[in-house]
């Protein structure tokens, strides 16, 4: 199930089987290797913060390349936005 999509890739819905958890699947789709390189650079990220999703695995398949992340819940930021006018500082 598609989530949405930007300028480097799909995000899709994605059932992870070994971790019994719905997850968020994105799938590279640019055609430059700068974005390919904002990819694996995201894949490496390691941080551990509530407000941020974690890397779960980054695969390249058929010359694919796939990133793995927890699954945030709630909407897309743009549409936080659009209700809201503009988020609070803190």
């Amino acid at each position: 199930m598609p989530l949405g999509s930007g300028a480097y890739g799909e995000v899709h819905l994605a059932w992870d089987r070994e971790a019994s958890s719905w997850v968020a699947l994105k799938r590279f789709t640019g055609q430059d290797e700068l974005g390919l390189l904002r990819m694996v650079i995201e894949s490496r990220i390691r941080v551990s913060h509530p407000h941020l999703v974690r890397t779960l695995a980054f695969r390249l398949v058929d010359d694919r390349a796939w990133l793995v992340t927890e699954l945030a819940r709630g909407g897309s930021l743009r549409s936080l936005i659009a209700r809201t006018g503009r988020l609070p500082w803190g």
